[in-house]
């Protein structure tokens, strides 16, 4: 479960880095926005997000149920960073005109999320020995 976790993780990123044309384009026809998130913000929110579709996808729910378990997540995650989706797409789409900006994000969350199934690989372990 954990290795799809991180396959999915790799196959999004690369669909996101692979579909931007000519980054020097994009990245000079992007203008900051006014309520941009941090980076860090917004590795962290993307980690909650990777991490709420890595249950959701192991989920077995209808494809209503499972719509609408993903808006409710996502509405979680955003009211714990205390914002809206408009923020966190407006965030997310400049930090995307430019790849090599959302590669060095991506390596960041990614990193996060090898650290939490590290930690969660140590627990079960721990687990295993009291057993």
């Amino acid at each position: 479960m954990k290795n799809k976790f991180l396959i999915l993780i790799s196959i999004i990123f690369t669909i996101l880095v692979s579909s931007c044309k000519n980054e020097n384009s994009l990245a000079l026809n992007v203008k900051e926005p006014d309520n941009l998130l941090t980076k860090d913000s917004l590795i962290n929110i993307l980690v909650d997000i990777h991490l709420a579709d890595a249950i959701i996808s192991q989920a077995t729910y209808v494809n209503e149920e499972k719509k609408a378990f993903t808006y409710s997540a996502y509405g979680t995650i955003f009211k714990k960073h205390n914002i809206n989706k408009t923020r966190f797409e407006t965030s997310l789409g400049y930090y995307s005109a430019s790849p090599e900006e959302l590669h060095k994000i991506y390596e960041q969350i990614l990193a996060k999320l090898s650290e939490l199934e590290g930690n969660s690989m140590a627990k079960e372990a721990k687990s295993e020995k009291k057993k």
